[in-house]
């Protein structure tokens, strides 16, 4: 397991290489799809676990987010965030999921924000 990931990083810094990407926007999406992930809409998070390949996840941190939320997205209920970040490895990942769901009250995902990340992260990969 640790060969399929040392190979999937050396894949994703390779992208990274070829790709000019912005990192800030990047993050924003990331912070997006994160945000998204905790939708109280099943039909948000199944399109997200349908379409999402994690290998456009060209952040560690989100990689380690999303591994973590990914099995509860096609569940009934939105992933219990203390469940999730309790499972965190690294202390400043479980501090950034802490902030991205600190006020997702105040957040309103709606299906097509849903699509419109993905297709946008896609994107980033493409070019």
């Amino acid at each position: 397991m640790i060969e399929k990931k040392t190979k999937r990083k050396q894949i994703r810094e390779k992208q990274v290489s070829d790709v000019d990407i912005n990192p800030k926007k990047s993050m924003s999406l990331y912070d997006d799809l994160v945000r998204l992930c905790f939708a109280e809409d099943k039909k948000i998070r199944e399109f997200i676990f349908t379409y999402l390949n994690k290998d456009w996840i060209l952040s560690d941190m989100y990689t380690e987010i999303y591994d973590q939320v990914y099995i509860h997205l096609k569940g009934d209920v939105s992933p219990p965030v203390d469940i999730v970040s309790e499972q965190m490895t690294d202390s400043n990942t479980r501090q950034k999921l802490i902030d991205l769901t600190f006020d997702l009250n105040k957040f309103e995902p709606t299906y097509d924000m849903a699509v419109d990340c993905i297709i946008r992260i896609e994107q980033t990969i493409l070019r």
